[in-house]
């Protein structure tokens, strides 16, 4: 009879305990803390990727790197020198009329007409595959012309029927003493060789008369 008093004080003091945690709050979080957040990993941007570089012109002409003097309105020579460049590894062909432009104030590229009475044969000739030289006669085919930059193009192509262009630039300038530059009266022809006939002065040759302009 014993046990029950026993028993039933252990059962009230544990009904009371049981109380007790219920109503006691949770314990508060220092002040200045926050709770914590997820993190969240943020990938570095990537640099952007350049362009791959543009594609090598099946033709083209290479004419010179650097400003090419005057005098007068002429080249010190009296060709231009031209190469042909062909990047396709085959033969091709080239509408031997040159089409020359010069660049305005705008930057625009304006045509400058040939002088009247020059022709031109409208058969294309054969480029080779590694290229060929060329030369041009600015003052016979355009006459004088002034300083500046210019383009030089032909219509060229893998067949007869010429549908691509091959463009080169170059500069004009006139030096500040133009009166010591060296003119050549010579014949440069396709071939680079001299114009046949033409010998080479000697020493028995008496010495040109010297020119005298109209006027002086």
């Amino acid at each position: 009879m014993k046990k029950i008093p026993v028993l039933l004080l252990a059962a009230v003091m544990g009904l009371s305990l049981s109380a007790c945690a219920a109503e006691t709050p949770p314990p508060e979080e220092p002040a200045g803390k926050s709770a914590p957040t997820a993190v969240q990993s943020v990938a570095a941007a990537e640099p952007a990727e350049e362009p791959p570089p543009a594609p090598e012109p099946d033709y083209v002409l290479h004419i010179s790197d650097q400003p090419i003097p005057m005098a007068e309105g002429c080249l010190v020579t009296d060709r231009l020198p031209v190469r042909f460049i062909n990047n396709t590894g085959e033969e091709g062909y080239v509408l031997d009329i040159p089409h020359l432009e010069r660049k305005n104030e705008e930057g625009a590229w304006e045509p400058v007409p040939w002088k009247e009475g020059v022709g031109f044969c409208g058969t294309p000739s054969l480029l080779p595959a590694g290229g060929r030289e060329w030369s041009e006669d600015l003052l016979y085919l355009w006459g004088p012309l002034e300083e500046g930059d210019y383009r030089l193009s032909y219509e060229v192509g893998a067949t007869f029927k010429t549908e691509e262009r091959a463009c080169g630039e170059f500069t004009l300038y006139m030096p500040e003493d133009s009166q010591g530059l060296p003119l050549f009266s010579g014949e440069v022809f396709q071939s680079g060789e001299d114009a046949p006939g033409q010998a080479l002065p000697s020493e028995d040759t008496p010495d040109p008369l010297p020119i005298v302009q109209a006027g002086t």
